[in-house]
This record gives C-alpha cells, sequence and structure tokens, in this order.
C-alpha cells in the first residue's frame, strides 16, 4: 500500500515538509518573545505603544502566531487541537504571573482575547490556503 494512504489509515497523519530543525528555532525565539514581551514593566509597554487601544490587537495577534507556529507540529487535526490548547494554557500562565509579579488583578480580558487569537488561528489552520503557505516559509528558510 502506498505510504500516503497507510499514513490516513493511521490516524490522518499529515506530510509535514516543514524542516524541524528551523522550526524549533523559530518556535523558542517566538515563545521568549511572548514571555518577555508579557512580562515587561507597564512603563516599558507604555513607551513601546503596546497599551491603550492597540493591547486587544496585540494580544490576539501575538496568540493566535503562538498557537500557529505550535500547531506546525502538529501531524494531525487533534495534535493541532492540543498545540492549540497549549498555546491558550500559556496565556493564562503568563497572565497569572503578571498578576503574581505585578500585584495588579487578574485581567481577564486579556484571556478572553488570547483565546478568541487562538481559536481564530486554529480555525484558520484547517484551511489548506492557510497552512500551505506557512509550510513554504519553513521550507525555503
Amino acid at each position: 500500500m502506498a505510504p500516503a494512504v497507510e499514513a490516513r489509515r493511521r490516524g490522518g497523519a499529515r506530510s509535514r515538509p516543514v524542516r524541524r530543525g528551523r522550526l524549533a528555532i523559530v518556535s523558542c525565539l517566538w515563545l521568549l518573545l511572548l514571555v518577555t514581551g508579557s512580562l515587561l514593566p507597564l512603563r516599558v509597554k507604555t513607551m513601546l505603544g503596546t497599551v491603550g487601544s492597540a493591547h486587544e490587537l496585540i494580544h490576539a495577534a501575538a496568540f493566535g502566531g503562538t498557537a500557529m507556529i505550535l500547531m506546525l507540529w502538529g501531524n494531525n487535526k487533534f495534535q493541532e487541537a492540543s498545540y492549540a490548547a497549549i498555546a491558550i494554557a500559556v496565556g493564562v500562565i503568563l497572565e497569572i504571573a503578571q498578576q503574581q509579579i505585578t500585584g495588579d488583578v487578574l485581567e481577564v480580558t486579556d484571556i478572553a482575547t488570547d483565546l478568541l487569537g487562538v481559536l481564530l488561528a486554529l480555525g484558520a489552520f484547517q484551511f489548506a490556503s492557510v497552512r500551505s503557505p506557512l509550510h513554504a516559509i519553513f521550507r525555503r528558510l
């Protein structure tokens, strides 16, 4: 039986043309920037312009991007959904860490915005027209 057919029978595994080593580097750098940006002091965030009207958009884009990068590791839809759940968990953990570090109230709206970004990314990732260009980027790196 052809390998592609056999792979589909074992749980819908998809071929992954992504170079895993480079994906690992990009994933680590992205997560490092996400954690660093999330835990910056308020005065630095204000100086960078990440507070105010752009705040929610930045949250949705950052965690949607996190979900997309993590979902590239998945070999089937279940794994992709699992990686999306991990992106949501990272958002919750970062919000709790911010609260503990700064002593401010837990920003539930930020968690909701993170969730929205991840869900939009998960929905978009189910279309080959979104997935294919992402794979093409990592093939060229």
